[in-house]
């Protein structure tokens, strides 16, 4: 059984520590699971271009971790949650669909300097397209 503290990666480059909480269960992951999401703040470390794939298997049961990052002030994490996890999980979109519609209609300047009301509607296309398939 793994360590909680031994799940979160040290650096960008710590894949041994995001492979040991994708192999863990969630009961494990949990405590340390906003730790780890910290570290997809940037698409590009290698930390995170592993782990939202992950994330993205988790589905709507993780939107309540998104919400904070969503709403807080950093809109190029915003932008990388958005691009590469929400756009790609509907049902996480779906379970998400208030905050997205909020960065349509009233983005921050910082989320419209980001492209962020785009990537919200193409998440939203998404998941309203998803839920007329059903």
């Amino acid at each position: 059984m793994h360590q909680p503290k031994a799940l979160v990666p040290r650096n960008k480059h710590d894949l041994a520590a995001v492979n040991s909480a994708i192999a863990a269960d969630w009961q494990v992951v949990q405590p340390v699971f906003d730790q780890i999401l910290e570290w997809t703040q940037d698409g590009n470390w290698p930390v995170a271009q592993r782990l939202y794939p992950w994330l993205i298997t988790l589905g709507p049961d993780i939107a309540p971790y998104l919400r904070p990052i969503l709403l807080g002030p950093d809109a190029c994490w915003t932008y990388f949650i958005l691009v590469c996890l929400i756009q790609r999980s509907n049902r996480l979109a779906k379970a998400l669909l208030p905050e997205l519609q909020r960065m349509v209609d009233q983005p921050t300047p910082a989320e419209e300097a980001e492209g962020i009301p785009h990537e919200a509607r193409l998440a939203i296309e998404g998941a309203t397209a998803s839920i007329d398939q059903e």
